[in-house]
């Protein structure tokens, strides 16, 4: 591989810093892409099997700080505890707002 300026490659040049946030942080209407799931592995296999996996765009429809939260995923509704929404971190700079 070559390198270029300051000995960094150019795929490592070009590679983009992906701020992550939790789940939990997003207000109602708001909508972003999954990145990854933290926490133990039966909590991640949970959240898999209702669809909630890197890649999927996920929307707020309703849900505050301490309650669970109601999300889309599509065409699917699903309800997660407050504790697992935490554990879902989100693309920042995927948040899509809600228009009126």
């Amino acid at each position: 591989m070559e390198s270029f300026a300051g000995g960094r490659s150019q795929s490592e040049k070009t590679r983009t810093i992906v701020d992550l946030i939790p789940l939990s942080s997003l207000r109602q209407g708001q909508s972003a892409v999954v990145s990854r799931i933290s926490g133990a592995e039966p909590l991640r296999v949970r959240l898999v099997s209702m669809g909630i996996v890197p890649g999927r765009t996920v929307e707020v429809i309703s849900g505050r700080h301490g309650h669970p939260f109601l999300l889309g995923l599509g065409v699917s509704r699903v309800m997660i505890g407050w504790g697992m929404v935490g554990k879902v971190m989100v693309e920042s700079g995927s948040i899509i707002y809600e228009t009126s």
